[in-house]
């Protein structure tokens, strides 16, 4: 699912590209996933220049809202320059979330993240939708025994049949290379790359 997804990505990349060669701009996930995988033909790779996107652009054109808890309704549209800001932006404003949809996230499967500090357990907490079938459960809780490290519950999941998603909950003090000095957007690009790894394997296993 992900090298198709990621497949159509780049033909969508490269019909929008008026360069020659084309040069098409990823994140670090995307490019190492199509060099490793060898998922274009090497007629596509001889006239295509691959070239990793800056860091601090990878939500330009995201949908980035900040949230009540209590209501789940928009308090306020931001942009990209409110993710500038330091993770512990949650903690000080804990009857908040933050919800972001960004283009890649389709690649894995996943609308939107939200991001919230939890009130009973006080950690960070991710929550989104994983678009996978109900029968990659074992690989799915597997890696995230694997993956994430700490004494407390470290995720939660339930598969909603209806809509065909995992509801996953994530404790993103786990992850390795957390640190509450992150900036939002870092943090929001380490729960990707977390994401896309957790993605792979289900490709890999199942």
């Amino acid at each position: 699912m992900l090298s198709k997804r990621m497949k159509q990505y780049i033909a969508e990349l490269i019909e929008a590209n008026n360069s020659v060669p084309k040069t098409i701009e990823l994140g670090n996930e995307e490019k190492e996933y199509i060099e490793k995988n060898n998922i274009l033909s090497d007629d596509t790779m001889a006239n295509l220049a691959l070239v990793e996107k800056p860091a601090d652009q990878r939500f330009a054109t995201a949908l980035i809202e900040l949230c009540d808890k209590e209501t789940e309704s928009e308090v306020v549209e931001e942009n990209v320059q409110f993710l500038h800001q330091p993770l512990s932006f949650l903690r000080r404003n804990k009857h908040q979330f933050i919800y972001v949809e960004a283009e890649t996230f389709s690649l894995i499967g996943v609308d939107g993240i939200s991001m919230e500090v939890d009130d009973v357990f006080d950690t960070y907490s991710v929550m989104l939708g994983l678009k996978q079938k109900k029968n990659v459960e074992t690989t799915l809780k597997s890696y995230l025994d694997q993956h994430l490290h700490g004494e407390g519950i470290k995720y939660s999941l339930l598969f909603d049949a209806n809509e065909g998603i995992w509801n996953v909950n994530v404790t993103l003090d786990y992850i390795v290379g957390f640190s509450e000095n992150l900036l939002l957007a870092e943090a929001y690009s380490h729960i990707y790359r977390f994401l896309f790894g957790l993605v792979e394997s289900l490709e890999k296993e199942n």
